[in-house]
């Protein structure tokens, strides 16, 4: 009898089989690996059958073959690779609930969830987030996967729901997460703070703990966020606080910025918050510190350019002419500055440096070179937004010009005018303060000094009836106002903030006593004078028509302008 053929056992069909697979994702991971996807892909059949072969036996290997499956497409793109990706995602998600590892359940989680934040589902993406959340617990989410998926969402302006899912993980993120970890995570919420909620100072505070660690662990990048981070915070509360006329808040931010940009060494900020500082302690009568400021300042921009130079001068002459008694060198100072922007063509800032400059001259009664300097203001403000109907430069610049017409009046006795040249100068005060209120409309409310200068101008000219209406638009707008604005620096303040009050009016009030002694007694409108009119605003409301308050508005005319020439 012959030989009988040999016929291969089930059990050699296994193992050719099992070669055959192991051929297969061998040749699948090699091509993965050096990011051939496409090439990958063209085993996606074999790779599924792998997949399916492995779900029941080693959930883990089929977690990972899906994911790849759903990489892959994902990175290849292509007609319907979104859907192809999502549905291989999707199979590893489940895969991943049947005991995988907690670092496959999160990445395959994770990895769908950044899918659908891509197709526009964030709401399903953080459903994802919150299933898993829920199964394994907030403990043990893989703290690299959380942090990808929340850069996702904000890269997408998912700002909100980004700062949803890092506060809830505050806890264990400070109590679980080591500290390559926690920096991240502490630079992202900071970020995402003022991203979503504009929360500057909570922001803060994790940029402050953020900078510690990042020294710890010696990481250059995160130091320089947390130190970028905390230098824009505090530049935007101390602006807040600037543009609020919270001057005293504004302070402790600045100051707290200029301790970082000196840890930055970066110069030239810090010659910008120097120049911050000076202006608000100025703005607060605290000369001495604001002077020191501005000086610092010029120390370091003295080789910088002109215009950091310009910028320095101008702010040292606002100091000098605050303070009083030093108005010949707020002039020289002023000049400075001028020369500087005219170099620079800096038209905005040469208009508001001569205008103050004019202010400068004024209050030494040199009124030819006030108005020379006012005219040139006006002159740049307009022809640098010549078809501007509201121009709010030259508005400021026709504003003081009215009160420099005004000032001249009632306290020039250096020479004798006749009754027409009074009235002419008068008629130009009238007619600069009307231009004021031109281009200050649109909107904006009218300055409630504007107002005061307009009733005194009409009083001069005889319009009685108008200056009383002025007048009376004034006091409604200071009495309305409230407490929460010192009338001499004109600083806000918080309301439950302590503030000196007037004990006559009851409606003046002032941040220090320093200044209210101040606004006592200084210029014709101290407070002196004006605060019999606030006592009866406040008292009557406005709606006392009577002839007694004719007759107080008309003393009070008669108090202020009482030392005009004859």
């Amino acid at each position: 009898m012959g030989k009988k053929s040999k016929r291969p056992t089930n059990r050699n069909n296994q193992k050719t089989a099992a070669l055959s697979l192991v051929s297969v994702q061998e040749t699948f991971d090699r091509l993965f690996q050096s990011r051939d996807y496409e090439g990958a892909l063209q085993l996606e059949s074999q790779m599924i059958g792998i997949a399916n072969t492995y779900a029941s036996t080693h959930p883990s290997q089929a977690c990972i073959v899906s994911y790849r499956l759903g990489f892959a497409h994902r990175e290849a793109g292509g007609a319907g690779g979104t859907e192809q990706a999502i549905m291989h995602y999707a199979k590893a998600v489940e895969l991943s609930k049947k005991g995988t590892k907690d670092s496959h359940r999160c990445t395959s989680v994770y990895g769908l969830a950044r899918l659908y934040a891509q197709s526009g589902k964030p709401e399903k993406a953080m459903e994802l987030h919150q299933s898993l959340c829920a199964d394994i617990g907030k403990e043990r989410i893989d703290p690299n996967a959380l942090l990808m998926f929340n850069q996702l969402l904000r890269e997408h302006n998912e700002n909100s729901r980004s700062l949803e899912i890092l506060e809830a993980h505050v806890d264990v993120i400070e109590s679980s997460w080591d500290k390559t970890m926690q920096g991240p995570a502490y630079a992202m919420l900071a970020s995402v703070l003022t991203a979503a909620k504009q929360d500057w100072t909570k922001s803060t505070l994790y940029f402050e703990r953020l900078l510690p660690i990042a020294r710890e662990i010696k990481d250059p990048g995160l130091e320089s966020t947390a130190l970028n981070g905390l230098s824009e915070n505090f530049n935007t509360m101390g602006e807040l606080g600037r543009a609020n006329k919270d001057w005293t808040k504004a302070n402790v931010y600045f100051e707290r910025l200029l301790s970082i940009t000196r840890e930055m060494k970066n110069r030239k900020s810090e010659s910008a918050v120097l120049n911050r500082l000076g202006s608000t302690y100025g703005q607060l009568g605290q000369f001495g510190i604001a002077m020191d400021y501005v000086e610092q300042e010029l120390a370091i921009v003295s080789k910088m350019g002109d215009i950091l130079q310009a910028r320095a001068y101008r702010t040292l002459g606002d100091v000098l002419l605050a303070k009083g008694g030093h108005e010949k060198e707020a002039i020289e100072v002023y000049q400075k500055a001028c020369g500087f922007l005219e170099t620079t063509k800096d038209l905005s800032g040469l208009s508001v440096t001569n205008r103050r400059l004019s202010e400068a001259y004024r209050a030494i009664g040199s009124w030819d070179e006030a108005f020379a300097a006012l005219q040139k203001s006006i002159s740049i403000a307009e022809s640098s937004s010549p078809e501007e109907r509201v121009n709010p430069l030259a508005g400021l610049a026709y504003q003081v010009l009215g009160q420099t017409y005004l000032e001249q009046y009632c306290t020039d006795e250096s020479q004798d005018r006749t009754p027409q040249q009074n009235d002419e100068l008068m008629r130009n005060a009238l007619s600069s303060s009307e231009k004021a209120v031109e281009h200050s409309s649109g909107g904006v409310p009218v300055d409630p000094g504007l107002l005061l200068d307009l009733a005194q101008e009409h009083y001069v000219l005889g319009d009685v009836e108008c200056a009383h209406d002025k007048l009376s638009q004034y006091l409604d707008k200071i009495v309305k106002r409230g407490p929460s604005n010192c009338q001499t620096c004109d600083q806000t303040c918080a309301k439950d903030a302590f503030m000196e009050k007037c004990s006559v009016c009851k409606v003046a009030r002032y941040c220090c006593e320093a200044h209210q002694l101040q606004s006592w007694q200084k210029g014709r409108l101290c407070h002196k004078v004006m605060c019999p009119l606030l006592q009866h605003w406040r008292k009557t409301k406005g709606t006392d028509n009577s002839e007694s308050r004719d007759e107080l508005f008309s003393d009070f005319f008669q108090k202020v302008l009482a030392s005009n020439p004859k």
